[in-house]
């Protein structure tokens, strides 16, 4: 906690709020929608139905933007049927 907090100064919020019930609950309620979307990593950018994640990923989120049909391009679409290598366990909600 101490490590925050330079951050929850800078933005103007106590401390104490962390352990609020309302906030955990609704960083429970944002972490399963991200879940539920398939978010994977952090941070995760959107582009259109596309999920692009990890730092490293900007560059190629901003060519997607840049061409609409950079994920359609035949190789990308074999890309996409490569096998999947890792998948994030289910994991029964927190309470």
């Amino acid at each position: 906690m101490e490590a925050l907090e330079p951050l929850l100064q800078r933005l103007g919020i106590a401390a104490d709020a962390l352990a609020d019930d309302t906030v955990k609950g609704a960083l429970r309620a944002n972490t399963d929608r991200a879940l539920q979307a398939g978010v994977f990593g952090v941070p995760t950018l959107q582009v259109g139905d596309a999920l692009f994640w990890g730092n490293d990923a900007h560059g190629f989120a901003l060519a997607a933007i840049d061409d609409a049909t950079l994920l359609q391009d035949a190789e990308m679409q074999r890309l996409a049927t490569l096998p999947i290598a890792a998948m994030r366990p289910e994991v029964a909600p927190a309470r």
